[in-house]
């Protein structure tokens, strides 16, 4: 999950933004703090923002991540935003297609563009998306999609696996949750989502956590 800045301001949203608040782990050392809000807009779109502020050792860094999400659940979209001990500043916008990703960034003032290929027959619909919110997948329902990543510049091959519903311990309280696993380049990260399809906790191995604030 996780990367972005402005969009869409001409789109109309259809239903009132969800938006919670967490907490970051790396490591087993708590790093930061983010916010996820989803919105719901024309055309069975829907936007997801998330930023993020993290401090490791000296270095300050926040992220902003907007995406775009056409109603197949591919992304059509996505912008991520860096800023560096309050200075340095990096803006990354990609335009998805099935085509592949223009994707233009701008450091220090400077702007280059590049083109960033899939192959035609590489699936980028992804119902995932909307899983637990539009639709109810059955336990052991698995969708494998391409996504774009933002840091790494690249398209990488997801796989999303239902596992089923079980509950989630949050400040010391079980809440009821949907397991989900993502699995990316052979890392799984386990997401664990509300009936409304908003992130609970999402979790990699003992490397990263990111925590709903209770």
């Amino acid at each position: 999950i996780i990367q972005t800045l402005l969009i869409g301001a001409s789109l109309l949203a259809q239903t009132p933004e969800r938006k919670f608040d967490y907490n970051v782990w790396m490591n087993g050392t708590k790093n930061g703090s983010a916010q996820i809000t989803v919105k719901d807009l024309a055309e069975s779109k829907r936007q997801v923002l998330l930023t993020m502020n993290l401090k490791m050792a000296s270095t300050e860094v926040r992220v902003r991540q907007e995406s775009i999400y056409e109603k197949d659940g591919a992304a059509s979209r996505k912008i991520m935003e860096t800023t560096v001990n309050g200075g340095q500043r990096t803006l990354v916008v990609a335009e998805l297609s099935n085509k592949g990703a223009t994707l233009t960034t701008t450091l220090n003032g400077k702007t280059t563009t590049e083109q960033i290929p899939l192959s035609a027959q590489a699936p980028r619909s992804n119902p995932s998306t909307f899983w637990f919110d539009r639709s109810q997948p059955k336990p052991g329902a698995k969708i494998s999609y391409y996504s774009f990543e933002m840091t790494e510049k690249q398209w990488r091959l997801m796989t999303s696996s239902y596992v089923g519903p079980k509950p989630y311990k949050l400040g010391g309280k079980d809440v009821t949750a949907h397991h989900v696993i993502v699995t990316r380049s052979g890392i799984d990260v386990d997401n664990w989502m509300d009936s409304t399809g908003m992130p609970i906790a999402l979790i990699q191995g003992d490397s990263m956590k990111i925590e709903r604030v209770p």
